[in-house]
């Protein structure tokens, strides 16, 4: 028999506990976001007046970074409500929120966007606002300089991404939705340093993976805080027993709109984005080390501004890892939002019996709330040194050096050694991307093996051995030898392709369980 509790009012001062510290949080991220980023390029000298040109003005030089830090953070909140919505929360107004959120996000990115055009042009151009002829200037620059050009398609896509997450009602809207930002992300990524450097599609590659797992992780938190914002006022008195979890309350039966009572709003979201906030840590952290390899020389290099600046951050973000995996560790078990065995290594349930995560009362609810603002005010921390990186000059120039032979002329990479023998195994050029990829596809299989395993089910090694030789093709293919060739010669880019699509299809075919 399933016992249901009637909803009950959360106490005002519970309620508004909670409720100050987020809402103090997000604005306490902003300050500290933009405090880190001017303090990180008043120390590299990023924002200072160049005696050569003639000087923009203050508003320029100094509303250009504070531009950057918004755009940042709101295209991260874009992107993590629309995950959010997506993956992490059931269909309902938990999602409706969700939505909305990342439809004001994108509308704030597309707007922020415009205006930090303008200023990119003064500053690049060394042209005040109040210059005659600006204008024409300015159009000029977003319809001929493929910078502009870029810029201008980020903030189209930014403004796309808002109407069609305000217009959707779904969680495959919102899949469908997130292609938008992730666009607007590839165009950034070929922006920056990464489009002077001399390692051009490498610097492309780890910038992409670095944009979107850092705002899939500030923006995916950012999205859970305005749920619990949003959670509204009333909520079972007590925990539910066994069976109220999945049905509505007796009260809202059959009426048209009701909502569940179950916790499938940002009770349910918090286990999930955990494990999508580790895989985000992985992710920046790898294409922050390819990033800072490509733009560092030497380790003495370490010791300039630029350098000291990139020490702060990676001791900021491990910093970031740490309070992560402690609170999940602790905090989340303690708060009941995680089962008692998870991550442990002990028996899982089956199926049904499985723990679901019990709506949390204003207490727990408040400390989660103390949790999530603490994090979002360090990651505005990181975010802030990231945009002074972005405006500083690194140890290695982003000149690309001069190679007059044909083959850099044409494919824009030198030529490659002739592949024979052994060179088609031991060249390889690193795509991050797929790199990555490959190895979470590789990791991922492994573990739900392992928690096969744990719950007494068995799971043959073949397969999985199969599945991890299908992978280490692909990133072969898509790494190592046949890569490096693949602009100057297809002949032999043709033949290896399909050789190592076949053995992946022979590989993965074999790992696939038996019809009975």
């Amino acid at each position: 028999m399933t016992v249901r509790t009637a909803p009950a009012e959360v106490p005002a001062a519970d309620r508004d506990r909670r409720a100050r510290w987020l809402v103090v949080a997000g604005p306490a991220a902003v300050v500290v976001a933009l405090a880190s980023a001017l303090g990180a390029g008043a120390f590299t000298g990023a924002f200072a007046a160049l005696a050569e040109f003639t000087d923009v003005g203050a508003v320029v030089r100094w509303g250009l970074p504070v531009l950057d830090v918004t755009t940042g953070l709101a295209s991260a909140l874009t992107l993590g409500a629309l995950v959010t919505a997506a993956a992490l929360v059931g269909p309902g107004r938990w999602q409706r929120t969700a939505l909305t959120t990342a439809g004001a996000a994108a509308a704030v990115w597309a707007l922020a966007g415009v205006a930090g055009l303008v200023l990119q042009y003064a500053d690049i151009s060394a042209t005040r606002l109040d210059a005659t002829g600006f204008g024409e200037g300015l159009w000029q620059f977003l319809t001929e300089i493929e910078l502009g050009r870029t810029g201008l398609a980020i903030v189209i896509l930014a403004a796309v991404t808002s109407a069609m997450a305000l217009a959707s009602t779904s969680a495959v809207g919102a899949l469908w939705t997130c292609v938008a930002p992730l666009a607007a992300f590839a165009y950034q990524a070929s922006t920056g340093h990464a489009a002077g450097a001399a390692s051009h599609s490498l610097a492309v590659g780890a910038m992409t993976l670095h944009l979107v797992g850092a705002a899939l992780w500030v923006g995916g938190l950012g999205a859970i805080g305005v749920l619990v914002l949003a959670a509204g006022r009333t909520r079972p008195a007590g925990t539910p027993s066994v069976g109220a979890a999945s049905e509505p309350h007796a009260g809202s039966r059959g009426k048209p709109g009701a909502e569940p009572s179950g916790p499938d709003g940002w009770e349910a979201a918090v286990p999930r984005y955990s494990h999508v906030a580790s895989w985000c840590l992985v992710a920046v952290g790898f294409s922050g080390v390819v990033s800072a390899w490509i733009r560092v020389g030497n380790l003495g290099d370490l010791g300039s501004r630029y350098g000291l600046l990139l020490v702060v951050k990676a001791v900021l973000l491990a910093g970031l890892g740490a309070l992560g995996w402690a609170h999940r560790r602790r905090v989340l078990r303690d708060l009941g939002l995680l089962a008692p065995d998870a991550g442990s290594g002990g028996p899982q349930a089956r199926g049904p019996a499985r723990r679901r995560p019990a709506l949390l009362g204003p207490a727990r609810a408040w400390a989660f709330a103390r949790l999530a603002a603490v994090e979002l005010i360090v990651m505005g921390a990181v975010m802030g040194v990231a945009v002074g990186l972005a405006a500083s000059a690194p140890p290695v120039p982003d000149d690309v050096p001069v190679d007059t032979s044909p083959a850099y002329q044409l494919t824009g990479s030198p030529l490659p050694p002739e592949l024979t023998g052994a060179r088609w195994f031991t060249e390889w050029r690193l795509d991050p991307l797929s790199a990555f990829a490959c190895a979470a596809a590789v990791v991922v299989y492994v573990v739900w093996t392992r928690r096969l395993a744990r719950r007494g089910d068995r799971w043959p090694v073949g397969r999985t051995v199969a599945w991890c030789l299908g992978m280490a093709v692909i990133a072969w293919d898509t790494n190592g030898g046949r890569r490096s060739t693949a602009r100057c010669c297809s002949a032999p880019t043709w033949c290896s392709t399909w050789c190592s699509r076949c053995w992946c299809r022979c590989c993965w075919c074999s790992r696939r369980p038996s019809r009975s």
